[in-house]
């Protein structure tokens, strides 16, 4: 690691995307077909260093990208602050 140990809260939403795979469900139940690719969000929002107890606080942007199955619970691939 870097020997630093961060903490972010959140503050606020910047932005909000995703994809998801429009094929209807009566396309995949071909034999042939591949299965459904899961929906990914990326999500792009504002964080604040956990306990800053300035009043003005520095404001971290940070993007993430998850993605969620069918049925299945979410998977955070990505967080990292944005450059």
């Amino acid at each position: 690691g870097s020997g630093v140990d961060a903490s972010f809260e959140f503050h606020d939403l910047v932005k909000c995307t995703f994809w998801f795979d429009h094929r209807p469900r009566k396309h995949l139940r071909d034999r042939d077909s591949r299965p459904r690719n899961p929906t990914v969000y990326y999500i792009t929002f504002n964080a604040k260093a956990k306990g800053d107890p300035s009043s003005s606080p520095d404001i971290i942007i940070f993007q993430a990208k998850i993605s969620i199955g069918e049925d299945k619970l979410p998977v955070v691939q990505e967080c990292r602050i944005k450059i």
